[in-house]
């Protein structure tokens, strides 16, 4: 039953429109579906990693790697991450946002291929990682850590 609510979940998340049981070639447009929504948010995730490490530093990041742009973060920035995670997860299925991306590290390259089994069910959770990425970026914390010209 978990699979299935999971699978809808997905379904509406996305947008798309999921196949029935009686379409031709169903396993393959669930994939594709499916694996295209997972792409979408792997890559926000990873643009949101980039653009907090960038307001950081005012330097680039570089990769797909979700994990490794994580850990490329500094510690005081990882730490706010935390602290809007754990301020923002009550009542959250998932696990901790740094468990979300290690175990989804390479999801923008791996799911690029919907012929190719997907791994976990955390990659549910790549809109929440995002999300509380999102929310770290407005943290006053956050800011006070920024360079004044990545303010403006």
């Amino acid at each position: 039953m978990l699979g299935n609510a999971a699978h809808l979940l997905e379904g509406l998340w996305t947008g798309y429109s999921l196949p029935t049981n009686n379409e031709p070639g169903r396993a393959t447009k669930q994939a594709a579906c499916a694996s295209g929504g997972v792409i979408l948010r792997a890559l926000s995730v990873e643009l949101a990693l980039k653009f907090l490490a960038y307001l950081r530093t005012a330097r680039h990041a570089f990769g797909h790697d979700l994990w490794d742009l994580y850990l490329d973060l500094d510690d005081e920035t990882r730490s706010i991450v935390e602290a809007v995670d754990r301020r923002t997860s009550a009542g959250s299925p998932f696990p901790p946002v740094a468990d979300i991306l290690k175990d989804n590290r390479d999801a923008f390259v791996s799911f690029r291929y919907p012929a190719l089994p997907m791994t976990g069910p955390s990659w549910l959770a790549l809109g929440r990682a995002h999300d509380v990425i999102l929310e770290a970026i407005d943290d006053p914390d956050f800011r006070q850590l920024c360079p004044e010209t990545t303010h403006e």
